[in-house]
C-alpha cells in the first residue's frame, strides 16, 4: 500500500538575506516546500496568489510592512496560518534564536497537518 506524503508549501518572508537562507535551508531539511519573498510589495502579491500552507512573515520589510500585508490579507479572506520571523519571547525584550523557535512553532501549531 503506497502512502501518500504531504508537503506542506510555506511562504518564507523575510529580507535579512543569511537569515532567511538559514530559515528556508531548516524549512527544506525538515520537509517543507519553500518559496522564499524579500519585500512585501513580492508577498502581498505571492499570498494572495498561491494556496499555502502556512506563512512565516518578517513583520518589518521594505516597500510595505510585513503587518501591512497581515492586515490586507485577513481583511480580503485569507486565513492561512502565520509566524512572526524572528519571534519574540513573551516578556522579555529580545529576541530568540529565530530557526529553532520556528520550527517549535510550526510543529507545535500543526500548520501543515493534512
Amino acid at each position: 500500500m503506497a502512502v501518500a506524503i504531504r508537503v506542506c508549501s510555506t511562504l518564507l518572508v523575510e529580507d535579512d538575506r543569511a537569515l532567511g537562507s538559514g530559515l528556508r535551508s531548516d524549512l527544506v531539511a525538515n520537509g517543507y516546500a519553500v518559496d522564499w519573498a524579500l519585500d512585501g510589495i513580492d508577498v502581498a502579491f505571492l499570498g494572495s496568489d498561491q494556496p499555502y500552507d502556512a506563512i512565516v512573515l518578517d513583520p518589518g520589510l521594505p516597500k510595505k510592512p510585513g503587518l501591512e500585508v497581515l492586515r490586507d490579507w485577513r481583511a480580503n479572506g485569507l486565513h492561512t496560518q502565520c509566524s512572526c520571523s524572528p519571534p519574540v519571547m513573551p516578556g522579555t525584550s529580545g529576541l530568540m534564536d529565530s530557526r529553532p523557535a520556528l520550527m517549535t512553532t510550526l510543529a507545535s501549531r500543526s500548520m501543515c497537518r493534512s
